[in-house]
């Protein structure tokens, strides 16, 4: 979305903000009728100087979804509904939710290193977050174990040993563990509307309804 926004309202709208630039995230302060972009995770390296109509500044909200908050835990983030006029996405505006049994702290940084992979997509191939927890799995007292494998998507080794797959924070289906090496586990799911998000989402993975 192409900044259209009045010099006025440039402080209230984009100040303190994430916004994309070239496709990439940068923390954006206000100089007057220009905008100065920061490396969103010192908030101090200056990027770019450019004028707020830049065209290639993207003032709609940067992608967002699951975030892998630290090697065993997964948060999901969404932009809460009331923008309060502000565009681009800050603290403020983020809604985090977690996914039950969770060890999540509560304590997100939002100028973070993981945050920034969360808007850029950046994601472990599924292949290897099944290793990861087929592994787990063979250990004792190994705890609920959290891992994205995309925006939409985590799968959960959870303390009963069983894997489940979450789609948009809606579990979806599991995975016996005993199956996690197959060349293409198969996700077993209540109806035939699951099975569909695991074929759209998640095509390494077969399914069948149980």
């Amino acid at each position: 979305m192409r900044c259209k926004i009045p010099a006025a309202d440039l402080t209230q709208r984009l100040d303190h903000t994430i916004c994309m630039y070239k496709d990439f995230p940068y923390y954006v302060r206000v100089a007057g009728d220009s905008l100065k972009l920061f490396d969103m995770v010192d908030c101090d390296t200056l990027a770019y100087h450019i004028s707020s109509d830049d065209p290639l500044l993207d003032v709609a909200t940067p992608p967002l979804g699951y975030c892998q908050y630290d090697p065993r835990t997964v948060v999901y983030l969404s932009r809460k509904p009331h923008r309060k006029f502000k565009q681009g996405i800050d603290q403020g505006g983020l809604n985090i939710e977690v996914i039950p049994g969770s060890m999540y702290t509560g304590k997100l940084k939002f100028h973070s290193n993981y945050v920034r992979k969360t808007i850029l997509k950046e994601y472990p191939p599924l292949r290897q977050c099944l290793k990861k927890l087929e592994a787990n799995s063979k250990t004792e007292d190994h705890g609920q174990i959290e891992l994205a494998v995309s925006s939409d998507c985590a799968v959960v080794l959870t303390a009963k040993n069983l894997v489940k797959v979450y789609y948009q924070q809606t579990p979806v289906g599991y995975i016996n563990t005993n199956d996690l090496g197959s060349v293409r586990p198969t996700v077993i799911v209540p109806n035939t509307g699951m099975g569909w998000i695991i074929s759209h989402y998640l095509q390494d993975f077969t399914w069948n309804v149980e």
